[in-house]
């Protein structure tokens, strides 16, 4: 990761729509909040993908790509009670018998101030609840240092004026890149979780950084956790040596995306870890697809939308992956054009003539406004580049 004020601009890109097509609309967050916003629950529904529609008319040029909002949710929050790593989740759900889901839902939480409960239906039936805070392991550290926990629901450890030590280091994973400096002071340790949520599945991470005196990332560490909608781990990816940014699940299951920031030296501003992207698939852990970004520049997080593309951004690079067939699309992210140009007069014209109605797994569809007339732009045409992998 990089230093802490470019993670709070990477999360203000994940949360930030991307350039979108003018007259596309995109859908709306199913998140819902109180009015204080101290409490929120999550109802997500399954979608299935639309069936595509043929192409019946051609001729509207396309001068932007609408970026579609994840099915995905995230969520964020820290502990007590605890598992310890290889445990089993299912030991770590408690079965009871409540009114707290509705018969018609896969996957629900409920996160407020000190709490952060999943809530489950299992085989039969009955809703199991998973306390999220009290089984981060990453909230059991043995440093005997003052420790508190912030609005996220973060456990902060305040490691202050602490020199790296050996026995420091195998508890804050400290990075390996950082053995050529030797009295680096250490001033917090963070642990942090978040859940997204895709139709019947879920992918729960658990993340710690190691931060120095002007909250420069020294170290990381981060846990990813799938369940299924009855409360089952369908699989885990187990203290992985990197940062897991955001994630992202298909509606079946099957693959799982993350972003993973980067992070440069205290000293020098060298970059020691570039971001990136990668993609497994959940059922075998085998990576499908990876890729790092240009020196020095960000990425903006991973989604999927409604017929399980993979969406991700660098600062200036869009890229739309279906990993069932193995094919990737993507282009440059052009500045939005100038107000009275030529340019801009026609997205405002294309905004009048049509709307957007929904993606495919080859386009997306549009729906010319005088006519009612649907006609399938294709992603070949829609992206700069398409590949294999």
């Amino acid at each position: 990761m990089l230093k802490k004020k470019y993670r709070a601009l990477l999360i203000a890109l994940v949360s930030i729509p991307l350039l979108t097509l003018i007259g596309c609309g995109i859908g709306k967050s199913s998140e819902e909040k109180n009015s204080n916003g101290s409490k929120h629950t999550r109802i997500v529904k399954n979608k299935k993908p639309a069936n595509e529609t043929p192409e019946k008319t051609k001729g509207v040029e396309d001068l932007a790509i609408s970026e579609n909002k994840s099915n995905s949710s995230l969520i964020g929050a820290s502990s007590e009670r605890l598992v310890k790593l290889g445990d089993s989740i299912s030991q770590a759900v408690l079965a009871k018998k409540t009114d707290s889901i509705s018969k018609k839902e896969s996957i629900t939480y409920i996160e407020e101030k000190g709490s952060f409960i999943i809530y489950f239906k299992n085989r039969a039936n009955d809703t199991v609840e998973f306390d999220v805070i009290k089984n981060n392991p990453y909230n059991n550290l043995s440093i005997n240092v003052p420790a508190y926990v912030n609005d996220l629901n973060y456990k902060l450890y305040e490691v202050l004026d602490s020199a790296v030590n050996e026995d420091v280091k195998k508890q804050l994973y400290i990075s390996s890149e950082y053995e050529m400096y030797k009295n680096f002071k250490i001033s917090s340790v963070e642990s942090a979780q978040r859940l997204w949520i895709n139709g019947d599945f879920a992918v729960l991470v658990y993340s710690v950084y190691t931060n120095t005196g002007d909250y420069s990332l020294i170290g990381d560490r981060g846990i990813a956790i799938i369940f299924n909608k009855y409360g089952e781990e369908v699989q885990r990816f187990d203290n992985l040596d990197i940062d897991l940014q955001t994630a992202a699940i298909t509606s079946d299951g099957r693959f799982v995306g993350f972003s993973h920031s980067g992070f440069e030296t205290v000293y020098d501003a060298a970059l020691v870890r570039t971001p990136s992207f990668t993609i497994y698939e959940v059922a075998t852990k085998k990576k499908v697809y990876g890729e790092v970004a240009p020196e020095g520049v960000l990425t903006g997080g991973v989604s999927v939308d409604e017929v399980n593309m993979f969406h991700g951004r660098f600062a200036f690079k869009r890229i739309l992956i279906n990993p069932y067939d193995r094919i990737l699309y993507s282009n440059f992210i052009s500045p939005p054009p100038k107000k009275g140009t030529s340019e801009y007069e026609k997205r405002i014209r294309l905004s009048r003539e049509r709307i957007w109605v929904r993606r495919t797994k080859t386009g997306i569809i549009f729906r010319i406004k005088s006519t009612g007339e649907e006609f399938l732009r294709h992603y070949d045409t829609l992206y700069d580049t398409k590949k294999s992998f």
